[in-house]
């Protein structure tokens, strides 16, 4: 009796092992943790702008963040906006793609880089797409927190990360102060990673955007560094906060999403032999979109339309536009005092010759038309010689401050910026 009853205890702990190594959650001895989602990696990058002056480095420093992480990091599929694809529409489209393609068990990193506004008589913040108009009243195609916010509160999913390298509204996060203590081994992860997250790492809350990002810089760095088998939001706020002191650095949650206690956003290890796989997956996608494009061209070529997406860096290039508008109005200027003095001229002067068979209402027109045509002559070619004069320097002195910005771009519509601010 006492062996049956033994054998049903032996029986019953074996059963139990077997029921707790089911849910790696809870599991302390569990060393690889399984992907039970999709990752996605969405960035948004901006340093050309349609209506405000240009940054520098973010959509660069992006693309070295987007090549890190998804190097390392078992990251599923990327999808990336930088500059004039970073529309108001396109961006609110994203939102509406993720919401149809993401499941309840994948996984969401957001990352946006570009100019922010925060408004000081609502304390809204907004970060500001391609095309955002200048009006701060009117606040035309700005992207405000709050719609991103909502946009996302649709997006039923497990984990999810907000990089902001511009500002965010404070109201929308709880500030958590990273724990020194905590031990990041397999069972932190597990805990971690089986929980639902949404945080949000950021460059500041008055960040509103700068020409190079030391938060883009320090982050890529933390990731390079950092050669953990896992790694979460908590370990690169431990690693970046001492480089971001003299910046209102953000790390927290938002509010409101359900985030779980113990939760964190966890990256897992890419798995070597899936890089190939992947790698030639992209490759074959790689191909066939570079046939779609031969293609596309043969048939714009065919129906002689012509469709160019290009710019002029905003250095000094604004000078060569300038220069033909300088020239223009200097001849337009010319050619009319040409004309009047060769040919209206003339009629005065005759006119004064043989007064007696013009009337004085006529001579009075012909004068006042001769005056006319020599202050608009005068005045035409003086704006087009200072013009010529404001070129020159443009063309070939570098500015010290990179406050002159020139863009031209043909994107079915010709569109061309000039920008200067004091």
């Amino acid at each position: 009796m006492k062996k049956i009853f033994l054998f049903f205890i032996i029986l019953l702990i074996i059963l139990f092992n077997s029921v707790i190594n089911i849910y790696p959650s809870y599991n302390n001895n569990i060393s690889t943790i399984e992907k039970i989602g999709k990752t996605y990696l969405v960035i948004i990058a901006i340093d050309i702008y349609k209506n405000r002056l240009n940054l520098v480095s973010h959509v660069n420093d992006a693309k070295n963040i987007k090549d890190i992480l998804y190097t390392n990091y078992d990251i599923d599929k990327v999808i990336e906006l930088y500059d004039y694809d970073a529309t108001y529409e396109n961006i609110k489209n994203l939102f509406l793609q993720l919401k149809k393609e993401l499941k309840k068990e994948d996984s969401l990193i957001l990352y946006y880089s570009g100019h922010g506004f925060i408004s000081l008589r609502t304390n809204e913040t907004y970060w500001l797409p391609y095309d955002s108009g200048i009006n701060e009243d009117l606040k035309e195609l700005w992207f405000s927190n709050k719609e991103l916010i909502k946009h996302l509160n649709t997006i039923n999913i497990k984990q999810m990360l907000i990089i902001s390298d511009s500002c965010f509204d404070n109201s929308l996060i709880e500030p958590v102060l990273s724990n020194e203590s905590i031990n990041f081994n397999d069972e932190y992860f597990t805990k971690a990673y089986f929980k639902k997250a949404c945080q949000i790492l950021g460059s500041g809350v008055l960040e509103t955007g700068v020409e190079k990002s030391k938060f883009s810089n320090q982050l890529y760095l933390a990731l390079k560094k950092i050669k953990n088998k896992y790694i979460d939001t908590i370990m690169l706020y431990n690693e970046m906060k001492s480089k971001m002191k003299d910046s209102e650095f953000i790390f927290g949650i938002i509010k409101n999403f359900g985030h779980e206690q113990d939760a964190s956003f966890v990256l897992l290890p890419r798995k070597q032999e899936s890089i190939a796989i992947k790698e030639e997956k992209v490759e074959k996608e790689e191909k066939v979109e570079k046939v779609k494009k031969i293609e596309k061209e043969k048939k714009i070529k065919k129906d002689k339309k012509i469709i160019i997406k290009s710019e002029l860096k905003p250095i000094n290039k604004a000078g060569i536009a300038l220069l033909p508008i300088g020239a223009s109005f200097a001849t337009a200027g010319t050619m009319i005092l040409l004309f009047d003095l060769g040919f209206v001229f003339q009629d005065i002067e005759e006119m004064i010759n043989n007064q007696e068979d013009y009337s004085y209402s006529e001579y009075e027109k012909l004068y006042n038309l001769n005056l006319a045509l020599f202050i608009s002559g005068i005045a035409i070619t003086t704006t087009g010689i200072v013009t010529l004069c404001v070129s020159m320097p443009l063309i070939f002195i570098k500015p010290k401050a990179k406050r002159l910005t020139f863009n031209i771009s043909f994107n079915k519509n010709f569109e061309a910026f000039f920008l200067y601010t004091f």
